[in-house]
């Protein structure tokens, strides 16, 4: 709003100049224009700046959301809650980087793409009958997407991470069970930095090896392999109960979520695919 008041009293000085100039137009007509032209230009370059410098102003607008950590029983918008001095501090930054720390350990955990809008119309936060908060989710579109989740003990967080890496695993295998062709690499990779993870699965066919080999490109190298071959998960929600994981056992987790996911994959497609005589399936960390 600053910068808009700013280029108005520009606009108001130039044209009560141009009103002052024009009194004397018949003495310094060719003047007078010259200065009027030098006027409009100069009020057009710094509509132009201030115009970027409000749009920069809004991009970088920033806002903090409080999720109480204790409330009623149930599920609630975030217009139904209330401040806490007990909370969960969200952070919205520049660029839609939506990120937190977790209460108990102080990890933090950072969203990427996620707006305001988004934000204020479609996250819930949901309280167990004793009233302690148990996951922040976010809806869009009539898609779920998990923000926070709370583990009461090692053995939940567990549980609750093998069922979730053994669907995830279901969904990756489905995926490479429909291509048809002959299959002559199947690949596992998976990253972890202590925030960021990444579990996908890509499938060579016989007709991509042989244009990877005719290339003189390694055929055990998955990077030289199609892109849209790839077969993914939803790691979002993996990556946040990872991170909500108490991190005494972060660890042992993720070895939890990369073995189960890497061995119900392999043993739900070797046996179904069409392979070559030399087909292999091969799991990678990469960094």
């Amino acid at each position: 709003m600053m910068f808009r008041k700013k280029c108005d009293i520009n606009r108001s000085i130039f044209q009560d100049t141009a009103v002052f100039l024009l009194t004397f137009s018949l003495q310094y007509n060719i003047i007078v224009c010259i200065i009027i032209q030098y006027a409009e230009t100069l009020y057009f370059q710094i509509r132009k700046e201030t115009d970027v410098i409000i749009f920069i102003g809004e991009m970088i607008m920033e806002k903090d959301y409080r999720i109480p950590l204790k409330f009623k029983a149930g599920k609630y918008s975030l217009s139904e809650l209330t401040e806490d001095d007990e909370a969960i501090a969200l952070h919205l930054g520049e660029y839609d980087i939506f990120s937190y720390y977790t209460p108990k350990d102080g990890k933090e955990v950072i969203l990427y793409n996620i707006d305001e809008k988004t934000i204020e119309s479609g996250l819930y936060a949901a309280y167990d009958d004793e009233g302690r908060l148990k996951y922040i989710q976010l809806t869009k579109n009539g898609e779920f997407k998990l923000v926070y989740i709370a583990f009461e003990s090692n053995e939940e967080a567990k549980m609750t991470l093998f069922d979730f890496a053994e669907k995830s695993a279901e969904y990756i295998s489905q995926q490479l069970l429909r291509v048809k062709e002959k299959v002559a690499r199947i690949f596992v990779e998976y990253y972890y930095d202590g925030q960021a993870f990444e579990y996908r699965a890509k499938y060579g066919t016989l007709s991509d090896m042989k244009a990877v080999a005719g290339k003189d490109w390694d055929i055990d190298n998955c990077g030289d392999y199609p892109e849209q071959n790839r077969a993914e998960c939803d790691v979002d929600t993996l990556k946040v109960m990872l991170l909500c994981t108490p991190v005494k056992i972060i660890g042992d987790m993720l070895e939890l979520v990369i073995d189960t996911m890497t061995e119900r994959i392999k043993a739900n497609v070797i046996d179904r695919l069409d392979k070559t005589e030399d087909f292999r399936f091969i799991a990678v960390a990469y960094d």
